[in-house]
Formats: structure tokens, C-alpha cells, sequence
């Protein structure tokens, strides 16, 4: 799963990030971005045919 950055000024090319690569994690019928821990940045959960999923974002527990 990938989050893409969009280009801005005269770029027409794509930024890809990593949410999660090689698991089970997939985007199946519903996938929400909500901050679900409450620390102010967005977390994805996604439901697929193997589960239910949360990709907890820990940029800005980090200090990134």
C-alpha cells in the first residue's frame, strides 16, 4: 500500500511513499485516513478479504 505525493509548479512526476509493501495489508472496499490515535496526524485503517488493518502514522511521534 502507497500514498503518492502530487507534483507541484512545472513537475509532472508522482512521488511514491511506503505504507506497508510485501504483507497483508491491501485496500480492499474501504480504506479511511482519520486521525485514530488522536496525536493530530492522519493513521489509515483499511479492510480487505485477510483483515482489518491500521497503518499508525509516527511521523510526528517521531519529530520527522
Amino acid at each position: 500500500m502507497y500514498w503518492y505525493t502530487l507534483p507541484s509548479g512545472s513537475s509532472d512526476t508522482t512521488t511514491r511513499h511506503i505504507i506497508e509493501e510485501g504483507g497483508a495489508m491491501g485496500g480492499g472496499l474501504q480504506i479511511v485516513a482519520v486521525d485514530i490515535d488522536g496525536d493530530g496526524d492522519l493513521d489509515i485503517i483499511a479492510s480487505g478479504k485477510t483483515g482489518l488493518y491500521l497503518a499508525e502514522n509516527l511521523k510526528t511521534a517521531r519529530g520527522l
